[in-house]
């Protein structure tokens, strides 16, 4: 409740939002639609596996992403990895995945180029439908010279391939077009409905070898086999040795040994009283 009007969410007072503001962690604009760098391109896999995909370029993200069930589809044999994924709050999750390696070209090409990306289960929200024929007349594009689908994203190339996000670049009020290697991807912001894109802040983690570290704390204390020679062993530890063997019984899954006394302990003098002194 908020001046007397009752927000349309269910959340707690202290995280209302007022109508008309900006948030950060969840871009939130007033009557503007954003339009995301997203194209249509052919992926390939293994086994002759092909299909076509959407991709999503984010200059802002340090590594590139592939959606891990499409990555099954193709058959994709990643190599294991741990990827850090900071969510909201700053807390840290640790997501043991792979990285996966795939070719793409453009819809209308036969180049090909190669891009490695973590596996993730899913990248973003699908990608909602725009009208791509009006914003094509905008910039004098041929309309099959864009290739553009509503839907899930299923690969995010980041500034690790730089080379994905530079080439031709034409204005139209608030909308970039950009002749990308990958086609032509249009981006920017129009007059619509308020839309909400969620953001996620991912980095990849080097796998730390504890090898050393397992091995510090088992200093002391690790088993060693026994080497020992029978020519090297005193008339004393052979003698408690053979006690010892001799007088072992096994008891369910335990052995019981007895102290390996070289007397009859009867035979010791009785010192109880100077024990409970």
């Amino acid at each position: 409740m908020l001046n007397g009007i009752q927000c349309k969410y269910f959340h707690h007072p202290m995280l209302h939002i007022p109508e008309g503001s900006k948030i950060v962690g969840t871009t939130s604009s007033v009557n503007m639609e954003t339009i995301l760098p997203v194209l249509k391109v052919e992926m390939s896999g293994k086994k002759n596996m092909c299909c076509q995909a959407n991709v999503l370029l984010d200059s802002g993200a340090q590594i590139s992403l592939m959606r891990k069930p499409l990555a099954e589809q193709l058959h994709l044999k990643g190599k294991e990895v741990v990827t850090t994924i900071k969510k909201v709050g700053g807390e840290e999750e640790q997501l043991f995945t792979k990285i996966y390696e795939t070719r793409i070209r453009p819809m209308n090409s036969k180049q090909e180029c190669i891009i490695k990306a973590i596996g993730i289960p899913s990248i973003s929200e699908d990608v909602a439908e725009i009208g791509v024929a009006d914003i094509a007349k905008w910039f004098k594009i041929k309309m099959e010279d864009v290739h553009r689908e509503h839907g899930s994203i299923d690969l995010l190339i980041g500034i690790d391939y730089p080379n994905m996000h530079v080439g031709e670049t034409r204005n139209a009020g608030n909308l970039i077009a950009r002749r990308s290697p990958l086609g032509w991807v249009i981006f920017g912001t129009v007059a619509g409905d308020q839309t909400s894109n969620s953001v996620l802040h991912v980095k990849f983690s080097t796998p730390v070898d504890l090898t050393d570290f397992w091995s510090t704390e088992s200093m002391g204390v690790t088993v060693k086999s026994c080497f020992c020679k029978a020519d090297k062993i005193g008339s004393v530890e052979a003698g408690e040795a053979k006690i010892i063997s001799n007088s072992c019984t096994k008891l369910g899954d335990q052995w019981l040994i007895p102290y390996p006394w070289i007397k009859d302990p009867n035979q010791l003098l009785d010192n109880r009283i100077q024990a409970e002194k």
